[in-house]
């Protein structure tokens, strides 16, 4: 029977074969959908059943040599049938729909072969199975394209420059470009499965900047920043411990931000210490502070009398900034008074004080001294804790040579409740100024910060000024 085909020929192809092209999906099918209807000489369909169908693609309209073959045996009903082409035979995704320009299909039913062989348009070819591209209406400037190596490019119309480079290597990549001629990159975005994800964000020639790497198993994340001059000033590295894994500059963190911050100092004695007369130093330490503040000096120990009944036993302690001299209030004493059998004696005494201080190295004593009797002193302790901010009115020692017996102080009463009120009264105003003067250094950085956003601000319109009359 003398046939021919094609009353009506349709071409079918979806999105994802151009998705499939690129990416090399191997979940998308990378097939074209073909409907055709065969007919003998008269026009009728022939016979419904399986029918022998060849095709192929050419890149001329007659003659040369075949492309991609496939050889289908689709059922035919009213002469309609539907086939994949390209699933049988697979198309070659990294060549054919890549290197040609114009594909035609010839067609051969049941040995007949159906003239003249049919182009592809671009519906069915797609033209981004192996490369993307989109050219602009004006111009016809390619503002998308795809290079050798699978990277897909994005470009300025009206200069032609790169601005987005998208592309695999070891990993994703991701570059942002910033026009300039030639264009540099200011952004890079990577994903290595050996080194892990790393962001680089560059100066404005395209100079390192920032780094930012996460690092793997065997190289822990790091961080690095550099100056204009692109010598690296701030990192981190989170392998390393102690002050080596954050670098900064020497005068970076300001005392506002954490320099002021409470700090400890420490000291210990061991043995037992005999008390000889005079004011000796039991203990001493110093402590350097970022910044003008407060000490809070503690010091703690345990004192022994070889006490003789008939003779008392007396020692006084305190903890001061100056050695060998008391604070008048710093005096405490710890006795084991005549009568008392004779035996070893002890008691346990704490002294303490808060001192103001300046910024740098201050010395702190713990001091002793034999009244009378036979007094020693072990477990000593001392400890100075540094506070910035006082929230609150703070009395100094009370300074003062003499230093009377507490027996002899001025007798006085315990606080009343009109004390008590005035002290809270005297704390609320102290806190207000507190907070007043923390405003107005807010104040202070917020101006400061304005003035900062002003000269960028007009700093970038220039720059966008100076883009527009380019």
């Amino acid at each position: 029977m003398n046939k021919s085909i094609l009353s009506v020929v349709l071409f079918f192809i979806c999105f994802w074969l151009l998705t499939s092209a690129i990416f090399a999906q191997s979940s998308v099918p990378n097939l074209i959908n073909f409907q055709g209807r065969l007919t003998d000489a008269s026009g009728n369909p022939v016979t419904d059943g399986a029918h022998s169908v060849t095709f192929r693609l050419f890149d001329v309209p007659s003659g040369g040599a075949a492309l991609w073959t496939e050889a289908a045996t689709p059922t035919t009903s009213g002469g309609l049938f539907t086939h994949l082409l390209g699933s049988i035979t697979p198309f070659p995704t990294q060549t054919l729909f890549q290197d040609y320009d114009s594909l035609y299909l010839e067609i051969t039913a049941d040995a007949i072969v159906i003239s003249p062989r049919t182009r592809l348009t671009s519906v069915a070819y797609s033209r981004v199975a192996g490369g993307l591209e989109i050219r602009d209406d004006n111009s016809d400037t390619v503002t998308l394209r795809t290079n050798s190596l699978g990277t897909i490019s994005i470009y300025e119309d009206t200069d032609g420059e790169q601005r987005v480079a998208l592309g695999s290597g070891t990993g994703g990549e991701l570059y942002l470009l910033d026009g300039s001629a030639p264009s540099n990159v200011t952004v890079q975005l990577d994903a290595n499965v050996i080194s892990g994800g790393f962001l680089m964000l560059n100066q404005e020639d395209g100079t390192a900047g920032v780094t930012l790497n996460g690092g793997n198993t065997t190289n822990g994340a790091t961080f690095f920043m550099r100056n204009a001059a692109g010598a690296s000033t701030i990192s981190m590295v989170a392998d390393l411990t102690g002050t080596g894994a954050v670098l900064l500059p020497p005068d970076a963190i300001s005392d506002f931000e954490i320099d002021d911050e409470p700090g400890v100092a420490s000291d210990t004695g061991a043995g037992f210490l005999s008390l000889t007369g005079g004011v000796q130093t039991l203990l001493s330490r110093t402590i350097t502070a970022p910044t003008s503040g407060y000490a809070l000096v503690i010091g703690t120990v345990s004192v022994g009398f070889s006490h003789i009944n008939g003779t008392s036993d007396q020692g006084r302690f305190g903890v001061s900034d100056a050695a060998g001299s008391f604070p008048s209030n710093q005096d405490v004493f710890a006795r084991i008074d005549g009568d008392v059998p004779s035996g070893i004696f002890y008691q346990a005494v704490t002294v303490h004080s808060l001192f103001a201080i300046s910024s740098g190295a201050n010395a702190f004593y713990l001091l002793g001294e034999e009244i009378f009797g036979a007094v020693s002193v072990s477990d000593r302790q001392l400890t100075v804790i540094f506070f910035p901010t006082a929230y609150g009115t703070v009395y100094e020692p009370l300074a003062g040579a003499g230093n009377p017996s507490d027996e002899n102080l001025p007798k006085v009463s315990a606080l009343t409740p009109q004390d008590i009120a005035a002290e809270q009264a005297e704390a609320d105003a102290f806190n207000h100024k507190r907070i007043e003067q923390e405003l107005l250094e807010i104040q202070a950085q917020r101006a400061a910060l304005e003035e900062r956003i002003k000269k960028l601000e007009e700093k970038i319109s220039q720059e966008e000024l100076i883009g527009m009359e380019k």
